[in-house]
């Protein structure tokens, strides 16, 4: 089934997180680098009044819409827990953008929790499919012993190989004698853990 545990306020939380952390202290930085600059004169004068108020309201500032920012973060996450939002892999585009999402910080993602963090799993039409006897029976009762297996690539989903009508996987189904699996995983995460998962996870599969 289509999972509920992330949802588009996740995701806005998320956008806003990175946007103090960031986007806003990128910002700051290098505004603070281009005043030094701008104040030198007044400095070789003796005078740095100038530099300090400008500083004192800059901090302000930076610090009120940092503030915002993550107060703006807070709330899209207690609405998540709360269930507002819609399941962001309800639609094409939200599960690319999060597989997007996860293969920039899919790293800190599964570190912090946050369940936007993409698990390994075998995918159908667009949901999880457990990798248990039972289920796999269910999603696909005329299976053959002839596997194949699409592994997406980085910042991709299995959306990749199923796309429409003509995708390469629906030509394996329709004209060949082999069942297709695909996989959606998390590609932030190490090459080496993805194969871990990869091999340990789908032994119910062989």
């Amino acid at each position: 089934m289509i999972p509920d545990s992330a949802r588009t306020t996740d995701a806005a939380a998320l956008a806003l997180e990175y946007g103090e952390s960031v986007v806003l202290e990128s910002i700051r930085r290098t505004h603070a680098r281009v005043a030094y600059r701008a104040f030198g004169a007044t400095r070789l004068v003796g005078s740095r009044g100038p530099q300090k108020i400008h500083d004192a309201i800059s901090n302000t500032v930076y610090g009120a819409i940092s503030g915002g920012l993550k107060a703006g973060s807070l709330v899209a996450r207690e609405l998540a827990t709360r269930g507002v939002g819609a399941p962001i892999d309800t639609s094409t585009t939200g599960r690319r953008i999060r597989a997007a999402v996860n293969g920039l910080v899919g790293e800190q993602l599964r570190l912090a929790s946050d369940p936007q963090a993409i698990v390994m799993t075998i995918r159908k039409n667009g949901n999880d499919i457990p990798a248990s006897a039972w289920w796999l029976s269910q999603a696909f009762p005329t299976a053959s012993d002839h596997l194949v297996v699409f592994v997406h690539g980085l910042c991709e989903s299995d959306d990749t190989w199923a796309a429409d009508s003509d995708s390469i996987a629906n030509v394996v189904d329709a004209q060949t004698q082999a069942t297709s699996l695909l996989i959606r995983y998390n590609t932030g995460l190490k090459p080496t853990e993805n194969g871990t998962h990869l091999s340990v996870g789908f032994r119910p599969v062989l």
